[in-house]
């Protein structure tokens, strides 16, 4: 079986790393990656773990223009055939509305990851979306707030899953200490979230300014894309602006993407998720993993995983007060911060797994394409 991987997007973020480990995961079968845009830095990642790497053009949705988006179907249907796919994986909505007329032209069945939730549908995306064959949901939030209804034989809940090397934080905390120059006493809050407009990058930098207040030897990481495209780089001039204006100039260091996230993970004292809307909130599952204390923003999926005071802490949306709060209380509370981390480690070891992931996406490729 070969399964055609569908993404829309240029930069890396989770959705191409989450597909990266799925496709390692499943060596039972073929993969190959579809891109809307090549060359990118998500075509590179794809390239340098061995998956073949397709472009493909899209065109807009149009009721009034349909002709554009009826050709791009058309190539889109070629490029399937060539490639001698047996099934198409959206990796999100947006892959779904660029490909799904042509999967089907293609006689192929469409499976379309849902990783975020999606209050609001155009009407003329709706057509479309009605030929993906099943849906896969990241959570029981994101089902809930999928803006049409799908009936439950086309539709499957199926967590994000890790099989995350241990990093020692020791050794990490070592190394990055090394590369950023910091005091042996500094303590390091991270956050690890491209710089994308759902993430709410401006409340934990909000929120840096209070923690700096208790804990004047705070520096903060930003681990993720910020050039990518004209967007992440008008973002990061804008928080690099916030920063200045907040007085915290050399406080801050954004790392750009980086391939050894769960080394800076694990060097962390404390890794933040601040966010608008979030399926899931796959960074914090990842940082749980590595054994590290957790705040999230209480929106979305996170919730799911995330329970306060138990597996991590949760803090109010848009709220730089109570953000910083939660992370001072783990700063000033080791014996707490150990707790949660250990529970957080042993939540992901228990239901949270790469080989239950994988099964269950295997065992999904193979029943679609029976269908």
């Amino acid at each position: 079986m070969q399964i055609a991987h569908v993404l829309r997007w240029s930069s890396v973020g989770g959705t191409e790393i989450a597909t990266v480990r799925l496709v390692q995961h499943l060596p039972e079968f073929e993969h190959l990656a579809f891109l809307a845009t090549e060359p990118s830095a998500a075509s590179a990642l794809f390239t340098e773990a061995g998956i073949p790497v397709r472009p493909y053009d899209s065109a807009e949705h149009s009721l009034r223009r349909p002709l554009p988006f009826l050709r791009a179907s058309v190539r889109i249907a070629q490029g399937l055939r060539k490639s001698r796919a047996t099934v198409v994986h959206c990796s999100d909505v947006m892959a779904a509305f660029d490909v799904a007329l042509g999967a089907r032209l293609a006689r192929l069945p469409v499976i379309c990851h849902v990783r975020n939730p999606h209050e609001e549908l155009p009407a003329r995306s709706r057509p479309v979306l009605r030929l993906v064959t099943h849906f896969v949901f990241v959570s029981e939030h994101a089902r809930e707030r999928f803006a049409m209804t799908v009936p439950a034989r086309r539709a499957s809940v199926i967590y994000d899953g890790l099989q995350a090397p241990r990093v020692e934080h020791d050794e990490a905390r070592k190394a990055i200490g090394a590369e950023l120059k910091l005091a042996p006493e500094a303590r390091l809050i991270g956050m690890v979230a491209r710089l994308a407009s759902q993430k709410d990058h401006p409340t934990f930098v909000r929120a840096a300014q209070r923690i700096l207040a208790v804990h004047p030897n705070s520096h903060f990481l930003v681990v993720g894309d910020h050039e990518g495209d004209a967007d992440l780089a008008r973002r990061h001039a804008e928080l690099n602006d916030l920063i200045a204006t907040l007085g915290m100039i050399g406080r801050f260091t954004f790392t750009g993407f980086r391939s050894d996230t769960d080394s800076l993970l694990a060097a962390m004292d404390v890794v933040v998720l601040a966010t608008h809307y979030e399926g899931f909130g796959l960074a914090l599952l990842e940082a749980m993993a590595q054994e590290r204390p957790v705040v999230g923003t209480r929106v979305g999926g996170i919730p799911e995983f995330v329970h306060h005071d138990a597996t991590g802490l949760l803090h109010a949306h848009e709220d730089e007060a109570d953000l910083a709060a939660q992370v001072v209380s783990l700063l000033d509370d080791p014996e707490k911060a150990a707790r949660l981390a250990r529970a957080g480690r042993e939540l992901v070891d228990r239901q949270f797994t790469m080989e239950g992931l994988a099964k269950r996406m295997g065992d999904l490729y193979r029943a679609v394409s029976e269908r």
